[in-house]
């Protein structure tokens, strides 16, 4: 099976890496220690249901640990903008998936991808 990834250099398309970084780790408040706590922030994962599964075309589950590139279109559902009594202004919004492609990357891409993406 072949698979063809858009090129995103000069299309204007600037991938940010959502991880976070050990800084933002020890700043979370949590019992967990900081070993335990997650890479990314939540709310970030895609769950693939069945039908999900099927839609995409996928006819055989992907191994744990495998790569895959994600493109999705999404319309923001809502926005809350406030400044609370730190003098620091909160934002957050809600974004929903209305469209997705989801393909395995191949192994010389993964590095590629990375090191394009996120200039490591």
């Amino acid at each position: 099976m072949s698979y063809r990834f858009l090129n995103l250099k000069g299309l204007g398309i600037n991938m940010i890496s959502m991880k976070i970084s050990e800084e933002e780790k020890k700043e979370m408040v949590s019992l967990q220690s900081v070993l335990d706590r997650p890479a990314y922030p939540y709310g970030l994962e895609l769950h693939i249901d069945e039908k999900t599964f099927e839609k995409l075309g996928m006819t055989e589950p992907p191994e744990a640990g495998s790569t895959f590139m994600v493109l999705a279109k999404a319309t923001v559902q809502d926005v809350h903008h406030s400044k609370h009594a730190d003098d620091k202004p909160h934002i957050h919004f809600r974004l929903q998936i209305e469209e997705l492609d989801l393909k395995p990357a191949k192994e010389e891409e993964k590095k590629s991808t990375e090191s394009v993406l996120y200039g490591e």
